[in-house]
């Protein structure tokens, strides 16, 4: 006795068991949206039928459940996601008229119940089933007018029952709302006409929706043709979409498919029409967005909404997704007259740091980037009542912030640097980190900072010549800190650094006058009169024992000079145009 009151014990906790209570998300109810239902019943993977015709029942599903059946739904049925469940309707969920499914989630934000439903062959996903196969429901090949004892209708998918989303990750792999219309074949001299696909209408309140196939009507069924005999042939004909009512007041949805009536049916003589469906837009909080990849039908925005690029879409009708040169195919729409204004502030010059948007949503992750040359230290976001918003200091120049319901006012300490660029030869550094700075390859210094640097002499070098100007080209003066080191006082400009070198010829016996010589490795100027200024006095001869070869001016392909003479000799540098031997 006790081993069968435990056998109808474990048969209750699989088939039938239910919870005390389940609580559940009412996002239509702005003022006590958490609700409960009393002892619903539970879902698992051996259910086949839920609900029963003419009554309102409640169901829930928790922890992870892979169910392989066509779950059918009778009367009114709705359903609650519990927390972190993921519930795999692998054959779909079958709602026919009159027949309502609702389904709800126990909270709107990350991790609530998860649905993923898929559909098999014409059915869809959360819908109607699709049309049958139909044979031989056209004209007779011999009386092509005469359609008297044919069924063409036989093959329509039926019409789908209310389904209503308050919430949840759900996922669909196939339609939400009617199934796609079944095939017309040919049979007994009749070609065959596609089904009409299934109408639907869908109503979403708020979750997550993402749906690979059609939110609204299906599609229609192919129309195959007849062949009698080589001179005599009837095409099939195309069904007709179905017509579906979508009406989206909040959430995320996004159709990678056609949203309102369902698409055309092929046919290999005629295809059919599209259903004529009708969308509603409404959005209610900022963080909704809404989409499709194509509408058939009419849309209607019945608030503004804007796109990813801000450009506006005013409250109106769109056919089949257009109004006059303002299109919303493809696009995910999100609302508009909610943004809010990112104000930078502050005493300073404003280009220290950049916002990525002017302005934005709630919830959007913001980004602000300093900009080249300014050292910020420091950065505060206050809302309108001068409230601080959380930032994060990312250590890479970068800071980011979650944005309010309201505008906000970005307040940096930074300070102006400058930058230093110099000639290969000369290396900089500073007393003082913090006067230095250095930003993707670039080096930037305090104004007033003393900039302590060093140029690189060869052996046998000395310094020919050594310039500091700022970017208006004037001169920066400097003085001597040590060997071939020296120290300048940053402007409050950008700075150009540049170290000549040349051979020390002290102690040597130098010719000053003119010696045979030759061009090589050169080019002229394009007047055939010799390469132009030919000699500037710069030793470059590699070898120490060889004072006769010169760097020559012609920076195309570097020309040399090659003097023949016993002794080494310094070219005269009033030498302007030599004629090449």
């Amino acid at each position: 006795m006790r081993a069968a009151m435990t056998l109808l014990l474990m048969m209750l906790t699989t088939a039938t068991a239910w919870a005390d209570n389940v609580t559940y998300f009412d996002p239509t109810d702005a003022v006590n949206p958490t609700k409960t239902a009393e002892n619903p019943t539970v879902i698992t993977s051996e259910t086949t039928e839920i609900g029963s015709e003419g009554q309102t029942t409640w169901y829930y599903v928790s922890g992870t459940v892979t169910n392989g059946n066509r779950i059918e739904v009778k009367g009114t049925v709705n359903i609650i996601l519990v927390d972190d469940c993921v519930f795999t309707a692998s054959k779909g969920i079958r709602v026919e008229s009159p027949n309502v499914l609702n389904i709800y989630a126990q909270k709107a934000d990350d991790g609530c119940g998860k649905l993923i439903a898929k559909h098999e062959g014409k059915n869809a996903a959360i819908g109607s089933n699709g049309g049958p196969v139909a044979y031989g429901n056209g004209p007779d090949i011999n009386e092509p007018d005469n359609f008297e004892g044919t069924t063409p209708d036989a093959a329509n998918a039926p019409e789908a029952g209310t389904i209503t989303i308050y919430g949840g990750d759900i996922y669909v792999n196939g339609n939400i709302g009617g199934g796609d219309g079944g095939d017309g074949h040919p049979s007994n001299n009749k070609s065959g006409i596609g089904g009409k696909g299934g109408d639907g209408t869908i109503i979403i309140h708020d979750g997550n929706i993402v749906v690979y196939g059609n939110m609204g009507g299906g599609k229609g069924g192919y129309g195959h043709g007849v062949e009698l005999d080589e001179n005599r042939y009837q095409g099939g004909q195309g069904g007709n979409g179905g017509a579906g009512t979508v009406t989206i007041n909040g959430g995320y949805v996004n159709v990678y498919g056609d949203m309102g009536g369902g698409y055309y049916g092929d046919g290999n003589d005629q295809h059919g029409n599209e259903g004529s469906g009708d969308v509603s837009f409404s959005w209610s909080k900022p963080s909704d967005m809404f989409g499709a990849q194509s509408y058939n039908g009419t849309v209607h925005l019945l608030k503004p909404f804007m796109d990813s690029d801000e450009k506006v879409y005013k409250e109106d009708d769109y056919e089949d997704g257009i109004s006059g040169d303002a299109r919303i195919i493809n696009k995910l729409l999100y609302p508009y007259g909610t943004m809010y204004d990112i104000t930078i502030g502050g005493n300073y010059d404003p280009a220290c740091l950049e916002s990525e948007k002017a302005h934005a949503m709630e919830g959007a992750e913001i980004t602000l980037t300093a900009i080249n040359g300014y050292k910020v230290s420091s950065v505060t976001v206050k809302d309108t009542e001068n409230q601080d918003v959380s930032l994060t200091d990312n250590q890479n120049g970068t800071w980011t912030f979650t944005m309010p319901a309201k505008a906000v006012t970005v307040t940096p300490t930074a300070t102006r640097f400058y930058q230093v660029s110099g000639s290969n030869n000369i290396s900089c550094d500073v007393a003082d980190a913090n006067d230095k700075m250095v930003q993707n390859g670039k080096t930037y210094y305090r104004p007033e900072a003393a900039v302590n640097f060093q140029v690189t002499v060869p052996d046998g070098y000395i310094i020919q010549s050594l310039t500091i100007k700022d970017e208006d080209d004037q001169n920066v003066s400097y003085s001597a800190n040590g060997t071939n080191a020296y120290t300048f006082t940053m402007p409050t400009k950008a700075v150009t650094m540049e170290a000549v070198t040349m051979r020390d010829f002290s102690g040597l016996t130098l010719i000053e006058g003119t010696a045979a010589f030759k061009v090589t490795d050169g080019t002229d100027d394009g007047n055939n009169d010799g390469p132009e200024n030919l000699l500037d006095g710069k030793y470059s001869s590699t070898d120490a024992s060889n004072y006769s070869k010169w760097i020559v001016d012609d920076v195309t392909n570097g020309c040399s000079v090659e003097f023949n003479t016993a002794a080494p000799v310094v070219p005269m540098a009033n030498w302007k145009k030599i004629v090449v031997a």
